[in-house]
């Protein structure tokens, strides 16, 4: 008999080590039969094995996209389990309506790559035609003279 909970921490490590790995593969690794993985996913999750697998690929996929724009789209196609960044992209592509790079871009809380700059903090860099009075107005003083 197996304690169902510890099983599924462990099933939860080896899947984080390969998140692509199929159920006969971790169940291998694991050295338990495939059917009692099966089991513990369902009790756990609700979902099969693959689902359960997929939803982490999309999770963790979904999450580099939006956080590590220092990755390539390759790179982060092979850190979620994915064969090819073919593969990846018709993945992504249907369960989020975009591609990669377009989840990228548009994806709420994306960081993107390049230094963050606060345009208020930092003085403009665009040459200034002409230094003004701070004292003066918008009315010139021959303008001014018209509204007497």
């Amino acid at each position: 008999m197996y304690d169902y909970t510890r099983l599924f921490l462990r099933l939860t490590v080896a899947l984080s080590q390969s998140p692509g790995a199929s159920l006969r593969k971790i169940a291998g690794e694991l050295r338990i039969h495939p059917h009692t993985i099966a089991l513990v996913v369902r009790r756990r999750t609700g979902l099969t094995y693959s689902a359960w697998r997929t939803n982490r690929q999309l999770e963790i996929a979904t999450r580099l996209l939006a956080s590590r724009a220092d990755l390539s789209i390759k790179e982060i196609a092979a850190t979620a389990g994915f064969s090819s960044t073919s593969v990846f992209d018709r993945f992504i592509r249907r369960r989020c309506g975009r591609s990669p790079t377009e989840w990228r871009v548009f994806s709420p809380g994306a960081r993107r790559a390049g230094p963050n700059v606060n345009v208020l903090d930092h003085p403009s860099t665009l040459p200034r035609p002409h230094d003004t009075d701070p004292d003066a107005t918008l009315i010139s003083s021959t303008a001014s003279s018209l509204f007497e």
